[in-house]
């Protein structure tokens, strides 16, 4: 992730970056290794650095994928943590969880609950625009809440 900067000036590098990220997203890893690296992802995500955050995420989904029956005991932590980006904001971090966590519902890795779907349903209808004094304002602040719906 520190290294974007310098990456973008080179696209050698970059390739190579995005390469070796996707090995290692795609290693098997034994029950061990999950732990340490789901520490790493959770202290990633609270990273200043927006690309930090959306590469953390992007690089959970390959894992999980990857590591899909060993990584089961680790669900709930990897559902929060997922849940935490929806919120992000930064549109790009938002995106990128929400397609993650519904690839984790739609290969069973979550359940689906109805505490969820109630969840989401009520920050889907949560207002971005206001009238106040017969103009419409945007709410900026709720706007991260409506993606995450």
């Amino acid at each position: 992730c520190e290294l974007e900067s310098i990456a973008a000036k080179d696209p050698i590098l970059k390739m190579n970056l995005a390469i070796s990220q996707m090995h290692m997203a795609t290693a098997y890893l034994h029950e061990h290794y999950l732990e340490t690296l789901i520490k790493q992802l959770e202290q990633l995500c609270t990273s200043s650095k927006w690309s930090a955050r959306y590469t953390a995420i992007e690089f959970v989904q390959s894992m999980i994928f990857s590591n899909l029956f060993n990584a089961r005991p680790y669900a709930k932590r990897l559902h929060e943590l997922v849940l935490k980006c929806l919120f992000d904001e930064r549109l790009e971090v938002r995106t990128v969880a929400s397609i993650t966590l519904s690839n984790f519902y739609q290969c069973g890795y979550i359940q689906t609950i109805d505490h969820d779907l109630k969840y989401f349903r009520t920050m889907a209808k949560t207002k971005c625009i206001m009238k106040i004094d017969g103009k419409k304002v945007k709410l900026t602040k709720n706007i991260s809440k409506r993606h995450g719906g």
